[in-house]
């Protein structure tokens, strides 16, 4: 098993924890209005980050939590994801291009919030409705070569594997 575990970038709770409050201090800024919309990317995975950022930043929306919406990500060996809608798997990319069209509006701005995935893949799809500037990505840990977010902590040759996570996967 430590062999397997030497495959990984382990990430316990106390590093987790700092790496967010990391991505919340580079997240905060005057682009911020109380318009925003937070995005959970991959809720299985990013709530807690998710949950943290909206808590810590409601002080730019006069103390209140900004609104939040999730948007499931597949799973890195997969491609499809499980749309909770219409309680069956779909295509990613048809699950994101619905999901764009039923959550996205031209009158908002969003903040797209992972803690390890590649978010360039969703860039695409917004800009049938927004202008790069109405959005940004952040993410903690990124995979070395992918494409950066606005906002992320650490580049990683490994994936990460969280403390919390299953290791008997």
């Amino acid at each position: 098993m430590m062999e397997k575990m030497s495959e990984y970038l382990l990430v316990s709770y106390i590093k987790e924890l700092e790496d967010s409050k990391i991505l919340i201090d580079k997240v905060k800024g005057d682009w911020i209005s109380n318009a925003l919309v937070i995005v959970n990317c991959f809720p299985e995975y990013s709530s807690r980050l998710t949950q943290l950022l909206n808590h810590k930043l409601s002080y730019l929306n006069n103390n209140e939590l900004f609104e939040q919406i999730d948007l499931v990500m597949p799973y890195p060996n997969m491609t499809q994801v499980w749309d909770p809608c219409d309680r069956r798997y779909q295509g990613f990319y048809n699950y994101l291009s619905d999901w764009v069209r039923k959550n996205v509006f031209s009158t908002g701005s969003y903040l797209f919030v992972s803690s390890r995935e590649n978010l360039s893949v969703i860039k695409p799809f917004l800009r049938v409705k927004l202008e790069s500037v109405d959005y940004k990505l952040a993410s903690c840990y990124i995979k070395q070569g992918d494409p950066e977010p606005d906002f992320w902590v650490e580049k990683y040759n490994k994936p990460p594997l969280f403390e919390w996570e299953n290791t008997n996967k």
